[in-house]
């Protein structure tokens, strides 16, 4: 039966059982000093008969019934969000899931570069359900290669509300969890992290901004593993240039082919990562000093810029962006 239907059904079972026919309560009027009762699809009714106290649990046995049934088709928080995302207009959240609030989650977008047939679902559900012991998290599979994941914040920070000087913990958390999906199935992941929302009438605006940041992963497939949308990022700024612009700006520079080395390009975005330094930049490529020195002196004689000096540093950073944009959108 159509669920629409089915509810219809249980309401009309409901006013045949006290005999008195159900009333909307609607969204913008002042709710009635009778009792008032919540439908799966977020609808409000009310009677205008006193109930007794056996007539008002028996309605509220009913309907829960209905909640039920509901549940059980497939209506759950994980349904009820997709269908938010993907565009469409759902009920309102049920009752039967009120009680869940986001506020002391983190959105966390992950995507694998290996679709699902690397994994099965329900190994990788059980291995979040593992990961996060005391709290479990809600799980959104929206395709083969996104997961959306709402982790609970006190799991990862050790506390219930996120401030921006627990991004260093929350970092090396979603570190851990990066290292477990390689662990134990292989995957190599990305993953996109946004501040919690306050309640899911936020969900649009939090959704926007993890797709604008999935794009730029998309896009310049850079050796980051972990971005977060609360800093504006050179890459967005970048992907507003037109083809014929980006083309234009590249020719300008004299030997660029050593930047296009793949070799080449690791070595300087490690480099960049960490600060300019050389001796960690040696140490995190297993490369002696004297050799990761010889390389930007190699770039130095092809493009006159020298990448120990942070001007340069900047503008290669800039050029390799480029590149790398330049060559997803071919």
């Amino acid at each position: 039966m159509n669920p629409w239907n089915r509810e219809q059904e249980r309401v009309k079972q409901v006013e045949r059982i006290i005999g008195a026919k159900a009333k909307r309560v609607e969204p913008s009027q002042r709710e009635p000093d009778g009792p008032v009762f919540q439908l799966p699809s977020g609808k409000k009714i009310t009677f205008d008969v006193v109930l007794s106290e056996r007539e008002h649990a028996l309605v509220q046995c009913l309907l829960r019934g209905e909640a039920a049934h509901a549940v059980k088709r497939g209506k759950t928080l994980q349904d009820w969000i997709k269908a938010v995302l993907e565009g469409e207009n759902p009920l309102p959240l049920s009752e039967h899931f009120s009680h869940l609030h986001p506020s002391d989650r983190i959105p966390a977008l992950l995507l694998f570069e290996q679709g699902s047939s690397f994994f099965v679902k329900e190994d990788l559900s059980a291995l979040f359900d593992t990961y996060f012991s005391e709290q479990k998290p809600w799980l959104i599979e929206l395709n083969e290669r996104e997961w959306l994941v709402f982790a609970p914040l006190r799991e990862w920070i050790g506390a219930d509300v996120f401030t921006f000087e627990a991004e260093e913990l929350l970092l090396q958390a979603a570190n851990g969890l990066q290292g477990a999906l390689a662990d134990e199935f292989g995957l190599k992941t990305n993953m996109v992290l946004t501040t919690p929302i306050s309640s899911w009438e936020q969900l649009p605006g939090m959704w926007k901004r993890l797709v604008q940041v999935r794009e730029v992963v998309c896009s310049f497939r850079t050796e980051q593993a972990i971005w977060v949308t609360w800093k504006p990022r050179l890459e967005r700024l970048l992907m507003q240039l037109d083809r014929k612009a980006i083309t234009a700006f590249l020719e300008e520079i004299p030997g660029l082919t050593i930047l296009k080395e793949a070799e080449m390009q690791k070595t300087i975005d490690m480099f960049l990562r960490l600060d300019l330094n050389v001796s960690e930049t040696a140490r995190h490529l297993f490369l002696h000093r004297n050799t990761l020195l010889y390389r930007f002196d190699r770039v130095k004689q092809e493009t006159g810029l020298d990448v120990r000096r942070f001007a340069d540093a900047m503008l290669i950073k800039v050029i390799l962006l480029m590149l790398k944009h330049h060559e997803t959108r071919r």
